[in-house]
């Protein structure tokens, strides 16, 4: 099952490396494939040979052991699809070997054993996250994985945390007492680091956070220079994402497990034939995103994604010792509609100069809820609340608590 008895990476397990094997494989057998379908067939059974090992890899640098069985299920989703585009390629002529049907086999056999193996044994036994970047490599750190951290108590509507002492959080309150008592991180979003940042928006947030921290939180300022690059990181996944799944994909795209609304397929399909009633945003994502799909491939949506794994441990550093993190959603209050008369510049000036602080989670795919903490100008301001991975409980009863201590509007 692993080279040693202690997993240091990804690359240590067995099956990581017969899926790497895999992958080499695929890609050496559809360069034979007919050059009219290196965006097709080509391009869709390469895309699933790849998401096999690379599931496996972020399964292993994952917080917990549900994470880590969750990403080898979605190995064995892409081992299904590869599957299934193999035989295709085989009933229409452009595959005849057998061989890539027998690792499938056998990487598919090694996945249900690991799922089997971390069932049963603890995550911390084995385990480890990457955590730090240095000098262009990655060094690999034990992580043991959190404790849980929430529970019901039977007979009332009472809810603490059970947090972990090693980490300084302290056990929590019940909501009949009014108040929370958990150990929290604030993110400032000066204009120093947000160009587009409004001082009174700041200020609201600021407050909010003080208002929690009279209802018993601990609120500490740290510092994440990772989340100014997060929107750039962004960039290529959202625009490369909606051109291929929302756009060309006729809103669904390929490689999904789901179910398909062939009739709505249709009807978004028809958007070819109204393209000019398209918004100047997705006109613009939709250009680009073909332009870059067409001279350069998927190159920059891989980097990104890549990249993306370093943003997501940032995150995750700061989340190992406080529960949540806390920051305007939007840097400034809400802008203007833009006129009718507006020129395409100002359109898309306004539809995305307010996703400073979002677009990173849309990446990272951390839990975050919005909570109005204060008027400006007559316009809402709103608190931003991001959790750990599948922590969505602690945002819940930090928003309560919150909206129980006062009309925010009058905040």
């Amino acid at each position: 099952m692993m080279n040693s008895t202690r997993l240091r990476t990804h690359k240590d397990l067995d099956v990581w490396n017969k899926a790497m094997e895999l992958a080499s494989q695929i890609y050496s057998l559809t360069a034979q494939f007919p050059k009219e379908e290196l965006y097709g067939l080509t391009l869709q059974t390469r895309r699933s040979a790849i998401s096999i090992p690379s599931n496996i890899a972020e399964g292993a640098a994952r917080n917990s052991k549900k994470e880590f069985i969750h990403f080898l299920h979605v190995a064995l989703g892409s081992i299904a699809e590869l599957e299934t585009q193999l035989l295709l390629a085989r009933n229409i002529g452009f595959l005849s070997e057998t061989s890539p049907f027998d690792r499938i086999d056998k990487v598919r056999m090694m996945l249900d054993g690991l799922i089997r193996f971390i069932k049963k044994k603890p995550l911390t036994d084995h385990a480890y996250r990457i955590t730090s970047h240095h000098r262009g490599r990655y060094l690999p750190q034990r992580h043991q994985a959190p404790r849980a951290l929430d529970q019901e108590r039977a007979q009332d509507e009472t809810r603490c945390v059970d947090a972990d002492a090693r980490h300084g959080r302290i056990r929590s309150c019940s909501q009949s007492e009014s108040h929370i008592r958990e150990r929290w991180a604030h993110r400032s979003a000066d204009r120093r680091k947000q160009p587009n940042g409004e001082k009174v928006v700041n200020e609201k947030v600021y407050n909010a956070a003080r208002r929690l921290q009279e209802l018993g939180a601990k609120v500490d300022e740290v510092s994440l220079p990772m989340h100014t690059v997060g929107p750039a990181i962004w960039t290529p996944i959202g625009v490369e994402g909606l051109t291929q799944t929302m756009m060309w994909g006729d809103g669904y795209g390929l490689s999904r497990s789901d179910l398909y609304s062939v009739s709505l397929m249709d009807f978004h399909r028809n958007w070819r034939h109204r393209a000019n009633e398209l918004s100047e945003t997705t006109k613009l994502f939709l250009m680009l995103g073909t332009y870059i799909l067409n001279q350069h491939g998927s190159r920059y949506y891989g980097k990104a994604m890549n990249i993306a794994r370093r943003l997501t441990a940032a995150y995750d550093r700061v989340l190992t010792d406080h529960d949540l993190l806390l920051m305007p959603t939007t840097p400034m209050k809400a802008t203007p509609l833009p006129g009718r008369q507006a020129s395409r510049e100002e359109y898309i000036q306004r539809a995305l100069e307010m996703i400073g602080n979002t677009a990173p989670f849309d990446v990272t795919h951390h839990p975050a809820m919005s909570v109005p903490c204060g008027m400006v100008d007559g316009l809402p301001v709103g608190m931003m609340l991001v959790g750990k991975h599948f922590d969505e409980p602690t945002i819940y009863r930090a928003a309560q608590a919150f909206e129980k201590s006062g009309d925010w509007k009058k905040m």
